[in-house]
């Protein structure tokens, strides 16, 4: 009889074996790609929200201006314009932001709540934006930078008006003119100016102001004398309509930014109202994403409540292992000794087997799957190849990080039915320890 019972101890292993792999399986999965500490671990782990100013923005800045006849030379202060864009959305404020949406994301996504909201607070941004600014550019040698490239294209242009308008007997060269123009209009001048018009712009999209007025007061700088030097001897007839040019100054306003944008004034004014009162994400956002069907909102709402339902129940697997294993125990043994020796090794000897089976497929397909899913980082270029590597080392890190956690939970069974199995033996010895007393 007990050769019988034994003998049924095969067939019920091999259901073992399968109930501890569905069961780590799912397990796994649950603490994974159900759990939103996952997503966070898995940038941090990437490095991902330093990457973006380490690798992503110099790439794009270079890439923008390829192809781009500019003014300035930008990549000249690209340091200076990649320090100002990380003082203005800092790492760790895009870390906040992304680990708090995951938080509110996941659940919603796996059915243990019926809605989710994140508000973006962009106002306090818009505020350091203008002083990184300040401090980054303004205030350091970028600025000398722009400066430069800034009057040496202003000097081109404007002497090209000056010598359309002035007699064909009259010429001054767009080195005299650039010599004037830095005389008058001073790097400091230039410095204060700029900061005002930072402070003004500011301010508006902050909604500390209903108005914003950038104004450069081109008399204090362009006088007579200087307008002179401008138009060169023997123009001084000239000098009465150069005066009415610079009599009011120059300056932009909000209502030349509306006249500008046209159509695009009433996103803009949108944009600015995110900044002063934030943008908020919810539930009603992500399913009008997804889809404006209702049957496929119906089946995306029953995907989320099975992955509910099957979550809520996960610790039945758990529970029909146990069963099994005490199954076996009192399949194989006799007395509790043997029964908990039987439960506890045909626990170790299936938990092994699935170990050295998850380790050999994932080594041997797995990883040539993963290969497959990942981008080949020589068909792109600039920013595209840049972005490839990181996905490539996100996708990596995934499977590994899944994998590793798998195998963690196996080696944790066996650790505990090999303890377990000690302590029975232990108990064996103890028993015996008295009737060699007696003798």
């Amino acid at each position: 009889m007990i050769w019988f019972r034994r003998a049924l101890v095969v067939p019920l292993t091999l259901v073992l074996i399968l109930v501890i792999l569905v069961a780590v399986i799912v397990t796994q999965t649950n603490d994974t790609v159900a759990n939103p500490r996952f997503y966070n671990d898995r940038m941090l782990q990437a490095d991902v929200y330093n990457f973006i100013y380490d690798e992503l923005l110099p790439e794009a800045l270079v890439q923008a201006v390829a192809d781009e006849d500019l003014p300035i030379d930008v990549l000249d202060i690209k340091d200076e314009l990649i320090a100002t864009a990380r003082d203005t959305l800092p790492p760790d404020w895009l870390q906040y932001q992304f680990e708090s949406s995951v938080n509110e994301l996941i659940p919603y996504m796996v059915g243990d709540t019926d809605h989710f909201s994140h508000t973006f607070i962009f106002r306090d941004r818009v505020e350091a934006a203008g002083d990184s600014i300040v401090d980054n550019v303004l205030h350091t040698d970028a600025f000398t930078t722009i400066y430069d490239d800034g009057m040496a294209y202003v000097a081109e242009a404007l002497h090209g008006s000056l010598q359309s308008a002035l007699p064909p007997n009259v010429s001054i060269s767009q080195e005299e003119t650039e010599s004037v123009l830095r005389t008058a209009a001073s790097e400091g001048w230039v410095i204060l100016q700029t900061e005002l018009a930072v402070d003004s712009f500011t301010s508006y999209m902050a909604g500390q102001s209903s108005h914003f007025n950038i104004s450069l007061p081109l008399q204090e700088v362009f006088t007579d004398e200087v307008l002179l030097d401008l138009l060169g001897e023997g123009n001084e007839a000239y000098l009465d309509e150069a005066r009415d040019w610079i009599s009011e100054g120059w300056s932009y306003t909000d209502s030349d930014l509306m006249a500008d944008l046209n159509d695009g004034w009433d996103t803009f004014q949108d944009i600015r109202g995110y900044t002063q009162s934030g943008y908020t994400v919810t539930e009603t956002d992500l399913r009008d994403a997804i889809t404006d069907d209702e049957d496929e909102i119906q089946s995306f709402d029953d995907v989320r409540g099975w992955i509910h339902t099957g979550r809520t129940w996960l610790w039945g697997l758990w529970v029909v292992l146990i069963l099994i294993v005490v199954g076996i125990g009192f399949l194989g043994g006799r007395g509790w000794k043997s029964r908990s020796a039987w439960a506890l090794g045909s626990l170790l000897i299936a938990t092994l087997i699935v170990f050295i089976t998850v380790t050999l497929l994932y080594a041997n397909v797995g990883e040539p799957r993963i290969e497959e899913l990942k981008f080949d980082p020589w068909t792109y270029d600039g920013v595209e190849r840049v972005m490839a590597e990181k996905g490539n080392e996100l996708i990596q890190d995934s499977f590994d990080t899944y994998t590793r956690g798998a195998n963690n939970k196996l080696i944790y069974i066996m650790i505990a039915s090999g303890v377990g199995l000690l302590g029975v033996a232990s108990w064996y010895v103890v028993d015996r320890r008295p009737k060699h007393a007696k003798k």
